[in-house]
């Protein structure tokens, strides 16, 4: 368990502790701090494990994945998909990809909406899909103008 990490925590919760009771009736008294500052030690002893595990997993994800970009694209579903892929823009997120589709020459309008695709062939691991559709109607597979996440990450991680 990291010492410094424990004694941040602590620090925290008695400040916050001491704060609360300073806006009561009541006045604190010595043995009361000194009370509240073990008190303040046991509940980080408690909760610093759960901290530093979370802290652990956030960094190696940050290690593993840089980023995310979305592909905007228009895919037509025949016996040869790779023949029916046009790849519309590659953008750094969700926002520009859909105004790239939105402002596209010849597939673009206004009115078009994104919305999430559970259980899509089209995004790799980790990623995600949506299928861009008119406003007001619903998303279906056959059709042709699809966002997908895909992660960027590190080599070698």
């Amino acid at each position: 368990m990291s010492d410094d990490l424990r004694d941040r925590i602590a620090d925290a919760l008695y400040r916050w502790t001491v704060e609360q009771a300073a806006g009561g009736p009541n006045r604190l008294l010595r043995r009361d701090e000194r009370i509240l500052q073990e008190n303040s030690l046991a509940r980080a002893d408690a909760v610093t494990p759960v901290v530093e595990e979370l802290l652990a997993e956030h960094e190696r994800q940050v290690r593993e994945q840089v980023g995310a970009v979305y592909i905007a694209e228009s895919i037509w579903f025949d016996d040869n998909p790779v023949d029916g892929r046009t790849r519309l823009a590659t953008c750094l997120s969700l926002d520009e990809a859909l105004a790239a589709i939105k402002g596209h020459g010849i597939f673009g309008e206004p009115n078009l909406v994104a919305t999430v695709v559970e259980d899509s062939a089209l995004h790799g691991e980790g990623g995600r899909t949506w299928a861009v559709h008119p406003e007001g109607q619903e998303p279906n597979d056959e059709g042709h103008l699809w966002i997908t996440e895909e992660k960027i990450t590190r080599g070698g991680a």
